[in-house]
């Protein structure tokens, strides 16, 4: 943005905040101290009443009376601005920047306790990887963001398409992201006692309940969502792989985090898992397919298929004559089965 939309949602920041320091504001802002000062100093010239407050804990302020009037939102409400906000609001967006000054203006205007529980549940919630979106139920979704604001417990009856199971679970809701066109809820499972991934659209029912519970607050929805989804943040290039399963090996690849959220039930009770990734992840795609014994064949791309049949004459070799760790007698061959 140019100086003079900059000024314009310095002011908004300002009044936003009971009261700030010139770093808060480069860094909202991506800016120098130095500039900052000079931003400031043209505000209070050009008739700002801005404050400085000295010693620790001082910054810069707005008198209280040099506010804008309460906007009237509900939480909900203002959630989805934020989130709408957010998902529309990447660096190449076009309207990256009237949409960051619009919500300066909406933010301003709401009421200091809205505001926070905005900061809360937008820490919580990652939208970077949004992409054409699968439908969710609409009281599905208000019930974890609710769960998510106010820290209570959940009841929901989740159905898994690709095992025909369906269950109630409590869960403890860490956060929401939507990763290609998928929302995910990172939750504590009380029924699988750790940490689950829940697909929104899956969750067929959904009570929020009475009890609260502690939010881990080493806990990084970003994080979890390069972990799990296992995508590098990189402008390389990126392959479609196929990976098919064996009905023996079906349930398997369904919990497998590397390819849970990716995969289809084929016809024989099999399954197939589609997904984008970057090159430099193939070798470990080759391990894992490899690691289901047989049980799994990468359909492409061809590079896959390479790497998976060197690591299998690799691990051929290795096998094909008496281990050479100690020079002992080779072990013998298990007898068959009658």
């Amino acid at each position: 943005m140019n100086r003079t939309e900059r000024l314009a949602a310095i002011t908004l920041y300002l009044l936003a905040r009971r009261r700030v320091t010139a770093a808060e504001i480069a860094r909202a802002f991506e800016v120098s101290e130095r500039t900052v000062y000079r931003d400031l100093q043209a505000l209070a010239e050009g008739g700002l009443p801005l404050v400085a407050v000295p010693g620790a804990g001082g910054g810069y302020e707005l008198p209280p009376a040099y506010r804008l009037t309460p906007l009237t939102l509900t939480p909900d409400e203002a959630v989805a601005v934020w989130v709408a906000v957010e998902a529309l609001g990447g660096p190449d967006h076009p309207l990256r920047e009237a949409l960051r000054g619009a919500w300066l203006r909406i933010h301003a205007a709401l009421p200091e306790e809205l505001r926070r529980s905005i900061v809360d549940v937008g820490a919580a919630v990652d939208v970077s990887r949004m992409g054409p979106e699968v439908r969710v139920g609409q009281g599905v979704f208000a019930a974890v963001v609710r769960a998510l604001r106010e820290r209570r417990q959940l009841l929901i009856r989740y159905h898994v398409p690709a095992t025909g199971e369906t269950t109630q679970r409590v869960v403890d809701v860490y956060g929401l992201a939507c990763v290609q066109g998928r929302w995910y809820a990172p939750a504590y499972c009380h029924l699988r006692a750790g940490l689950r991934s829940f697909r929104l659209d899956r969750i067929e029912r959904a009570e929020l309940l009475e009890s609260g519970y502690p939010y881990p607050r080493d806990f990084d929805v970003r994080r979890w969502v390069q972990q799990t989804f296992a995508m590098a943040d990189d402008a390389g290039e990126r392959l479609a792989v196929r990976v098919r399963f064996s009905p023996r090996a079906a349930r398997r690849a369904v919990d497998d985090r590397f390819f849970r959220g990716c995969v289809e039930r084929l016809a024989d009770g099999g399954m197939e898992a589609r997904l984008s990734l970057p090159a430099p992840e193939l070798p470990y795609c080759a391990e894992l397919v490899l690691g289901y014994a047989g049980e799994a064949e990468a359909v492409e791309p061809p590079e896959l298929r390479d790497l998976v049949a060197a690591l299998a004459q690799r691990v051929a070799s290795r096998h094909a004559g008496p281990p050479a760790t100690d020079g002992g007698p080779a072990r013998q061959p298990a007898a068959s089965p009658c």
